[in-house]
């Protein structure tokens, strides 16, 4: 199971029909605040963090916590951008 925090809807819905479309069950959440709580009752193989979470508790504060948390301590744990890079 993969848990996806990401605050922008379309990019939620993209990255878990992803994921299922390779097998993965994945859940995704909204904020930082829901991932943090869906972290800690959940069983997660893997946790997703987008770099960008504009509301709320910020992504460095979010993988702060996650790593710190006893739940979640050990589970691997990716920050990841889907800001396009390159020049302008």
């Amino acid at each position: 199971r993969i848990l996806i925090i990401e605050d922008e809807p379309g990019n939620r819905t993209v990255l878990r029909s992803r994921l299922a479309d390779q097998g993965y069950e994945a859940v995704a959440v909204e904020s930082g605040a829901q991932g943090l709580a869906e972290a800690r009752a959940g069983e997660y193989d893997l946790l997703l963090v987008s770099a960008t979470l504009a509301s709320g508790i910020d992504s460095l504060e979010v993988c702060r916590r996650l790593k710190a948390a006893p739940e979640t301590l050990g589970l691997p744990l990716v920050l990841f951008s889907n800001r396009a890079g390159g020049p302008e």
